[in-house]
């Protein structure tokens, strides 16, 4: 391992977005929120800080990895030290802020700024809606039949079942004798 790299500390070869701790400095200085002091802290405090913040954006494991420069053990060493079990447990625990977050953004734009396409989606999250949707299959199908060998009752019951106009009875009637000529 490099010098000055161990738990916490970058180490060279990370992505392009990798946090890089100041020369020779244990204390870096952060801004806790807009207009506010910088804080100083430390370069293992300022790294946990950041992994919270882009757990909260939903970033994935190997997104943090990338950042922060820290991989595999040396990552899972990292939050043990600061009382996660593992990458899971500490992922759980702090992407919920980010959900709760993108929740208040999301009903905001849909209540506030009255946002059509975010109101009905947040209604069918939420309160069961659904899009109205009507399917009408249509089916034809031939079938031909001796009527000769049909009672008057049985034929009866076969137009009815195919739900014919009165004209098209008639003329089912009327094909039938025509057929039987």
């Amino acid at each position: 391992m490099p010098k000055g790299a161990g738990p916490g500390r970058p180490r060279g070869g990370g992505g392009k977005h990798q946090l890089k701790p100041p020369a020779n400095k244990a204390l870096v200085k952060a801004k806790k929120s807009l207009g506010a002091d910088p804080v100083e802290m430390t370069m293992d405090e300022y790294l946990y800080q950041a992994m919270v913040r882009m757990c909260r954006w939903q970033a994935t494991r190997a997104e943090v990895e990338d950042v922060t420069g820290l991989r595999g053990p040396t990552l899972t060493a990292f939050l043990q030290k600061r009382g996660h079990a593992n990458w899971s447990a500490f992922f759980a625990r702090y992407r919920t802020g980010g959900k709760i977050s993108l929740r208040r953004a999301q009903y905001t734009a849909a209540v506030v700024d009255r946002n059509p396409t975010l109101l009905v989606w947040l209604g069918k999250q939420h309160l069961d809606q659904t899009d109205k949707r009507e399917t009408k299959i249509v089916s034809e199908q031939r079938v031909t039949l001796d009527a000769s060998k049909l009672s008057d009752d049985a034929i009866d019951q076969l137009l009815d079942a195919m739900d014919l106009s009165d004209d098209d009875r008639d003329n089912a009637i009327d094909g039938e004798a025509e057929e039987l000529n």
